[in-house]
């Protein structure tokens, strides 16, 4: 699940937006039938995430009129 929240400023030029990738802090899943191999995991779950990610994202539009 990821979650975020944003907001415009200066005449909806300038664009700030921060969030939380994977707030569950899942790294591994179930799986059926899994393969084997070096980076497979143990047989039963796969690995998908490294983790929880925070980040900010600003953006600015430029506009020439």
């Amino acid at each position: 699940m990821n979650i975020s929240v944003g907001q415009k400023f200066w005449k909806e030029r300038l664009a700030l937006r921060m969030g939380v990738k994977n707030v569950l802090n899942v790294q591994q899943v179930q799986t059926q039938g899994g393969s084997t191999g070096a980076h497979s995991g143990n047989g039963t779950t796969t690995p998908i995430s490294p983790g929880r990610n925070l980040f900010v994202q600003v953006a600015f539009q430029l506009a020439w009129n």
